[in-house]
């Protein structure tokens, strides 16, 4: 099975180091109730204890762990690594181990679900600080046109203090390291930056200051935001700049490509 919104369009692909991208879980998401959206839910002890039994022959070195399930609010069917939630009647299983983080599979593709609204959404802050700090220092081997052409960084694009790469988290620094992209048939400098980017200088890779990933191999109509959603999920820059609805949308799409992939592949 694969998702409800199998009928979204596709994002547009692009070709990594790795060639080969991992089977999906299928999901299967009911249609909710009109109106479920309540905040508030009690459950009694002797249903948690229950959700936690469930996980009793769940492998010790399986990824993800039966802790991070039983903390998404899921369910184990007894099935290889099936799991469900009961409120919503997600079911999900062919978990990608040390990809697929559960409770943030579960407010993905049932974000209405009772259980995500009251247990898993928080309104805490952000722990992602933004920086807005126009450096000067920028090579001056960058066309001046380029390196203004870029908008002002809002409120909701993002520099951590946490990134994987905390030389480049300043826009203009890696404006900078595009002095030697190559720019035919390729997207622009501005928008790789904008998603997070920098050239590494070999080809076409370029890599995100904040979560390491890195990417290559671009068409010259690959939106560089979506890609970088799309291929690393888990990158909060990514997940701030695209925003809720269109990084959900994004991720059911892949979910709903990589299942019609896996479905043509059985038929072969």
């Amino acid at each position: 099975m694969i998702t409800a919104s199998s009928t979204l369009n596709f994002t547009s692909t692009i070709s990594t180091s790795n060639d080969y991208e991992p089977p999906t879980k299928r999901k299967k998401i009911e249609v909710l109730q009109d109106g479920f959206q309540a905040n508030v839910l009690t459950e009694v002890n002797m249903l948690k204890q229950v959700r936690k039994r469930t996980f009793s022959h769940w492998l010790p070195e399986t990824v993800p762990t039966s802790t991070q399930m039983i903390q998404a609010g899921f369910f184990r069917c007894n099935v290889d690594d099936r799991v469900i939630c009961i409120y919503c009647n997600l079911i999900c299983q062919q978990w990608i181990p040390h990809t697929d983080d559960p409770c943030e599979v579960h407010k993905t593709l049932s974000p209405n679900c009772i259980y995500v609204t009251a247990k898993l959404t928080r309104p805490a802050a952000s722990s992602i600080i933004i920086v807005n700090e126009n450096s000067t220092n920028i090579s001056s081997n960058i066309n001046s046109s380029t390196s203004t052409s870029l908008d002002p960084l809002r409120s909701n694009e993002i520099v951590s203090t946490a990134a994987c790469n905390p030389a480049s988290t300043e826009i203009l620094k890696r404006l900078a390291s595009f002095v030697r992209w190559p720019k035919a048939n390729l997207p622009s400098a501005d928008d790789l930056v904008r998603a997070g980017f920098f050239y590494t200088g070999n080809k076409t890779s370029v890599t995100c200051f904040y979560c390491n990933g890195s990417l290559q191999n671009w068409g010259p109509n690959d939106n560089p935001m979506i890609e970088h959603a799309r291929w690393f999920p888990h990158c909060a820059y990514a997940k701030q700049l695209c925003g809720d609805d269109l990084y959900r949308k994004i991720q059911e799409s892949k979910r709903a490509q990589q299942g019609i992939l896996k479905y043509e592949k059985f038929l072969n």
